[in-house]
């Protein structure tokens, strides 16, 4: 049996029977399981001596303060000096010189507390200590979907990738040239890189003009925004007459009292007067703020969409404005990519890695296209994502927000909120349409309503995508920019609402509902030229249409928002989504079968029985009986899942080894998918845990369920 640590789980990869055996036969008990697993997924241990510490800052004071020959060898060789104290600082220089033999750990020698200690002290451990400080993660679980900027830095990112599977551990290469120096100018993609930690082969795209601006001579995003407040450079607080103004509305915004505690504080006699505010309530501020200070968010207009005699309103912003806002963004602009690369693992370019849209094969062939076309050429992969969203539970109102963002941006920024790298670019009609009894002309109405809205939200795309637009970027370079629609991420019911697929089909595929279970099916990819060829029936023979449509699998509507956008095809953007896909997709059916498989009640009790612990919550009244559960808790419940059920025998007395290698399958499977780099050794890897899941699911199947 060995073990690995995986997002902050550990992973016991059983991949025989006697593994599955040797746990199911153990005297330990579930609860005494999952608390080894669990303690040992949040204490790190020394490297030199194998003492087990509680925390990292204790790991620290232990390399510090430790005598021990083989700590001092260890954190020599790596920290390339000895960590110095306040009272002890020792010159190292010709001790790293030294070829130093680190001797193999003894059993329980050099923790904090002595090196003492005998094999007999500690009855009952005599076997050999399990743990591995290599499989070591820093994992913040407070929001598994956005971290926050503190949290995920590139030490944590390095270790992440730093698994057994990615084999991403090997030690930095030496910089033997002036040629190997990373070139700073490469912003996002480079800071990338250096947090794989790896020798990455990066094979450039051929053409030196793709992405390079064509005018030099602009004004920053900072010196046009200075000139838009004022022109009197003697005050640096515009439109405010001193720094405590300044202060206090900045306090007043972004520290978020309501409007009624500001106007409460500000009503104290004599406070406005005291500190010399120019302004006395809410109202006033607002009205500075709005006059003065300028806005590089685009606003708001309303455009009404008749169909059927009926009129329909849609709330939205200018894609373009929104695209050039976020293009030249100041705060971006070091991070921004230009060009697609193909990134790999060796000179034999026979393993690619993606992290980025720009490590993909999609913008490098748009990119060949377009240089073919129009020379000099920058894209700009425009992001789109929609989710309809229930806003009261007591009424059932709902809002339909649409939100946009480019791939220039990086992953690591983009997926984080506090960077606002996405926009809102509109809100959808959300009409319930109660007078239309019939449930068929029902869809039919949603599908037109949500495509009409679509079609006039991006319609400004076309033309930018055909010819090109200049967009200055955050440093004043103008470059010749094609934005073109490049990803729509959302749930599987927006994926079929924008393609136009029928519901239990695949939005990317052919394949049917029917074929989902089969691992073996190869049904092709849709064609998006067959599809367009169906949808300009509509215009040359209206009485054919639906025929068509039916034979190019797709549902009647006659004007996709999507037909007309150049280099886009739908179906290519559909990008998979590991928070409904995965967690509140896979994770659910499988609690789901594990319950029926034995009983909620003893599930319930083993729940109850795990001991709180770091990094692992705590399910006190079980997950059988948990409501609208979300995301971020089904991605708690994953972690403990496998130690619930893995010395837990089926009724009947039937082997429960097929129902753990499904299991094993399924949470192999989602914790791979959320590497943050891929490889062409970590998609095998998903591919064989996929195959595991469906090489045992029959057990499901002959359990009744």
């Amino acid at each position: 049996m060995t073990s690995s640590i995986t997002g902050g789980v550990v992973n016991l990869g059983c991949r025989s029977e006697l593994d599955i055996w040797a746990l199911t036969s153990t005297s330990f008990n579930t609860h005494l399981v999952c608390s080894s697993i669990s303690t040992l997924c949040v204490m790190p241990a020394c490297e030199g001596c194998s003492a087990i510490l509680r925390t990292n800052q204790g790991l620290q004071s232990h390399y510090q303060q430790s005598q021990d020959p083989r700590c001092i060898a260890y954190r020599e060789v790596v920290y390339g000096t000895a960590i110095s104290s306040d009272e002890d600082d020792v010159d190292h220089a010709e001790e790293d010189e030294m070829d130093v033999d680190v001797e193999p750990p003894a059993q329980f020698a050099g923790d904090l507390y002595g090196a003492g200690y005998q094999v007999d002290d500690f009855p009952g451990f005599e076997e050999e200590n399990p743990y591995n400080p290599d499989d070591e993660e820093d994992y913040d679980d407070e929001d598994d979907f956005s971290r926050n900027e503190e949290d995920y830095n590139v030490y944590e990112m390095n270790d992440r990738v730093s698994s057994p599977i990615l084999h991403l551990s090997d030690p930095e290469p030496e910089l033997e040239s002036d040629d190997d120096i990373p070139d700073a100018s490469l912003g996002g993609q480079q800071a990338v890189e250096d947090a794989l930690h790896r020798n990455v082969h990066v094979h450039s795209f051929p053409s030196l003009a793709a992405g390079a601006p064509v005018n030099r001579q602009g004004q920053d995003a900072n010196t046009k925004y200075g000139y838009g407040i004022s022109d009197n450079q003697q005050n640096p607080y515009v439109p405010f007459t001193n720094h405590l103004n300044w202060e206090i509305a900045c306090w007043a915004k972004l520290r978020g009292p309501g409007s009624n505690a500001l106007n409460e504080l500000l009503a104290i006699e004599g406070l406005p007067e005291t500190l010399g505010l120019q302004f006395k309530t809410t109202q006033e501020l607002n009205a500075i703020i709005d006059a003065h200070l300028p806005s590089n968010w685009p606003s708001f207009s309303c455009h009404p969409v008749i169909l059927d005699g009926e009129r329909f309103e849609v709330f939205y912003c200018d894609v373009i404005e929104c695209i050039k806002a976020l293009f030249g963004n100041a705060l971006f602009d070091p991070h921004l990519i230009f060009v697609p690369e193909f990134h790999f693992t060796n000179d034999s370019k026979d393993s690619q890695v993606y992290h980025d849209m720009h490590t993909a094969r999609w913008w490098w062939y748009t990119q060949e296209q377009l240089e073919a076309k129009s020379p000099g050429a920058t894209i700009i992969p425009v992001i789109i994502s929609s989710d309809k969203t229930q806003v009261t539970l007591v009424g059932g109102k709902t809002a339909y927000p649409v939100y946009i963002a480019i791939g220039n941006i990086p992953k690591e920024i983009r997926r984080k909120p506090s960077h606002h790298a996405h926009i809102l670019l509109a809100y959808l009609p959300t009409t319930k349409l109660e007078h239309i009894s019939s449930d068929a002309a029902h869809r039919r109405m949603v599908a037109n309503i949500i495509h009409a809205a679509f079609g006039h939200i991006l319609e400004p795309l076309i033309q930018a995508g055909k010819n090109g637009i200049l967009i200055a970027r955050g440093n004043g370079d103008v470059h010749h920019c094609y934005p073109i629609y490049a990803a729509h991420p959302g749930d599987y019911m927006e994926h079929i609402a924008v393609t136009g697929c029928k519901l239990m089909e695949c939005p990317i595929c052919l394949a049917k509902s029917k074929d989902f279970g089969n691992l073996d099916d190869n049904s092709p990819m849709r064609d998006i030229d067959k599809v367009k060829r169906a949808l300009d029936v509509f215009e040359t023979n209206p009485h054919h249409f639906a025929e068509a449509c039916k034979e190019a699998n797709i549902k009647p509507i006659p004007y996709p928002f999507w037909k007309n956008l150049p280099w886009a095809n739908i179906y290519l953007c559909i990008p998979p989504d590991i928070l409904h896909q995965l967690h509140q997709g896979l994770i659910k059916h499988l609690v789901s079968w594990i319950l029926a498989a034995y009983s909620e009640k003893e599930i319930d009790a083993r729940c109850r029985s795990l001991p709180p612990n770091h990094h692992v919550q705590h399910f006190k009244n079980g997950i059988s009986h948990l409501s609208q559960i979300t995301g971020k808790e089904h991605a708690e419940i994953a972690k403990i899942i496998i130690g619930l059920i893995i010395d837990l025998p089926l009724p009947g007395g039937q082997s429960p080894i097929r129902l753990i290698r499904a299991t094993w399958g399924i949470l192999d499977f989602i914790y791979i998918a959320q590497f943050p780099v891929h490889s062409k050794e970590t998609l095998e890897c998903m591919e064989n845990a996929l195959k595991q899941f469906h090489d045992n699911k029959h057990i499901f199947v002959e359990l009744g369920i």
